[in-house]
């Protein structure tokens, strides 16, 4: 089992910098991937899809800004094993147990997602157990590749994820728990009891505010609010 996330050079200035000081917390290896020099360890992005630049602020269309996650995941799955995607605005305040990530993909689930119940699942922690998945990734690089992404609703990676995910019938498990029902499920999940993660403006405070827990969580993290 193994950690890789992706951030630019901007991104590590931003939210990055947080994600590796905290990196200590994780039991497992974790490889970063990015498109700019980093002053820390990172692995280049070399096998991209040639797409069109993004031409709208509106996330649900940004090919090209969400394939980079895409990419770095197709990449990293060829060495096999179970592989976990987080994102890189997230930090780590306690100690993981291996057997907690170990417990959260059971026997029988090829991946481990944050489903929500009113929109597309939020794919700021995933984990791919590669050695099933082979087929789901050649069809993911092949959507990208081809360019037939630009036939479905929306084009970022959560709704793509989401897409092929049911149309191939992936054996999947839901880890949101409470949070299927809020917006922001990553927090309100088993995740919450280690992470928090800092998705869109929460960027720019460095954490979670408590109006986002949709139940009490006896953490000290946040308690701390």
């Amino acid at each position: 089992m193994r950690i890789v996330t992706s951030m630019s050079a901007a991104g590590y200035e931003l939210y990055g910098r947080r994600f590796v000081q905290t990196a200590h917390h994780w039991p497992v290896p974790v490889t970063v991937y990015s498109e700019d020099d980093l002053p820390i360890p990172y692995r280049p992005f070399l096998d991209m899809a040639p797409l069109p630049e993004d031409t709208t602020d509106d996330y649900r269309f940004q090919a090209k800004k969400f394939s980079y996650k895409v990419f770095c995941i197709l990449d990293s799955a060829k060495v096999g094993g179970k592989l976990i995607w987080i994102d890189a605005d997230t930090v780590a305040f306690r100690r993981i147990p291996q057997v907690f990530l170990e417990s959260l993909l059971p026997k029988g689930k090829w991946i481990a997602y944050l489903g929500r119940e009113r929109m597309h699942s939020e794919c700021g922690f995933v984990i791919y157990d590669c050695d099933k998945l082979g087929a789901f990734f050649d069809a993911w690089r092949g959507l990208y590749v081809t360019g037939e992404l630009f036939k479905l609703a929306e084009w970022h990676d959560s709704f793509v994820f989401d897409y092929l995910r049911e149309k191939m019938k992936i054996p999947s498990e839901n880890i949101s728990g409470p949070g299927k029902t809020a917006h922001h499920p990553f927090i309100n999940s088993p995740l919450g009891k280690y992470l928090d993660h800092m998705k869109g403006a929460r960027k720019h405070k460095g954490r979670s505010p408590r109006s986002d827990l949709v139940w009490k969580r006896p953490e000290e993290h946040w308690n701390a609010l």
